[in-house]
């Protein structure tokens, strides 16, 4: 038992104790009084002193005197019942009082004993906890339902160089590099907001002063009763693996310009010298034609019709070298050039394509034009030469950080 409850049962043992005193002692003292003698009362005691001063001989006016009767004496019980009743009532209620003080200190007993049972629970669990996040190979944070940062693992905090009082609330995004702090409280906000799970990549300045590529994913926290309680998210350095897919699309971009120059090269040759000869080779059947007599005209007509197959082999090496190689696509970027080859397209297959297109940024690098002009070239030829239908739509739109390019048709 605590002293305070101890105290508490003492103090009511007192104050019971206390009203018996005040109660009983009272009563005992009127019973007791020194004014009375055994077997008489006030009126016999001055009688009798009355008679020894009449002297021997008024022996009948003593009898007299002594004659009358009095009623008899009541007992204690009578006299004082309401008062033993009302002291009894209170001695009943102290001790039911002192009972229930008893037993709520044995529940606060046990309550206290389950709360320290838990709040050990709960160290031991924050301390693995810690253990662990501290131990990780990845930098781990926590945040509240106000979206400040209450928690960051040593990882982190030995990756930053700096203190976890510099980190917490918002402190970490002094460290997000400049060109990326906005995109990166603006998916942490709307993030928070749509209580979703979010993975971004930004650059975080290292303690030596660099600033390192990190992947962070986000994933919400909720209480038991399922009220939102944070985030919880890690973060990962993936500064290696940038730079190697930097390096690939560095390779890819050597390997589409080189493809690109060969097939220029080899569409400056169909167009410039292979095409050439077959419109000399035209030239030189049709003079041969002219030069025959009218009357062999079998063989003027095999002349025609082989003239007509070169004219047309002719046009369909144009056509490839403009394929393989669209001069319109460095004068005129990738718009005017996707809008040019769907006209033409469209004139050559005798088909209809609407075209529809978004503003497309100026600063488009050539590799990415050369890309989206060579797949639109490549989807019309195929929609034309397997789905059969004869109206296309191509819709060329850009957003921030890409371009789409679709093409569909009637099939």
């Amino acid at each position: 038992m605590s002293r305070r409850a101890a105290a508490l049962v003492a103090c009511h043992l007192l104050f019971l104790l206390l009203v018996l005193f005040t109660i009983l002692v009272p009563i005992d003292l009127r019973h007791n009084s020194p004014g009375k003698v055994a077997g008489g009362s006030d009126f016999q005691i001055a009688a009798v002193g009355t008679a020894e001063e009449a002297g021997a001989g008024n022996m009948e006016q003593l009898v007299a005197l002594r004659a009358p009767a009095f009623p008899p004496r009541q007992s204690v019980w009578r006299s004082y019942e309401y008062y033993i009743l009302a002291t009894l009532a209170l001695f009943v209620a102290e001790l039911l009082l002192i009972a229930l003080l008893l037993r709520q200190h044995r529940q606060n007993q046990r309550l206290i004993t389950e709360l320290k049972c838990s709040q050990a629970v709960l160290r031991e669990s924050e301390e693995r906890f810690r253990l662990v996040a501290n131990t990780a190979p990845v930098m781990i944070w926590m945040a509240g339902p106000d979206k400040q940062c209450v928690y960051f693992n040593q990882p982190w905090l030995d990756f930053t160089g700096r203190t976890l009082e510099q980190e917490l609330g918002s402190g970490w995004a002094e460290g997000v590099h400049p060109d990326d702090v906005a995109a990166c409280l603006r998916t942490y906000g709307e993030s928070f907001d749509r209580r979703e799970v979010f993975t971004m990549e930004y650059r975080l300045r290292r303690r030596d002063g660099e600033y390192c590529w990190m992947m962070d994913r986000g994933v919400p926290r909720f209480h038991p009763d399922g009220s939102f309680a944070g985030y919880i998210g890690s973060c990962a350095d993936v500064t290696h693996r940038r730079q190697a897919e930097e390096a690939l699309a560095g390779v890819s971009r050597k390997l589409i310009m080189a493809h690109e120059e060969e097939r220029a090269w080899i569409g400056r040759e169909l167009h410039d010298d292979i095409n050439q000869r077959v419109a000399f080779l035209g030239f030189e059947l049709d003079s041969l034609r002219r030069q025959l007599p009218p009357e062999d005209i079998e063989t003027r007509s095999r002349l025609v019709e082989a003239r007509k197959h070169v004219s047309e082999l002719g046009n369909d090496i144009q056509s490839l070298s403009h394929r393989l190689h669209s001069s319109k696509l460095e004068l005129l970027g990738i718009l005017g050039a996707a809008r040019s080859f769907c006209q033409e397209f469209a004139e050559q297959q005798s088909v209809k394509i609407d075209f529809f297109h978004d503003p497309i940024p100026d600063d488009l690098p050539k590799e990415t034009s050369v890309c989206v002009f060579r797949v639109l070239q490549e989807a019309l030829h195929n929609a034309a030469k397997h789905s059969g239908a004869s109206h296309f739509e191509v819709e060329l739109r850009a957003t921030d950080d890409e371009i789409r390019l679709t093409v569909s048709d009637e099939g």
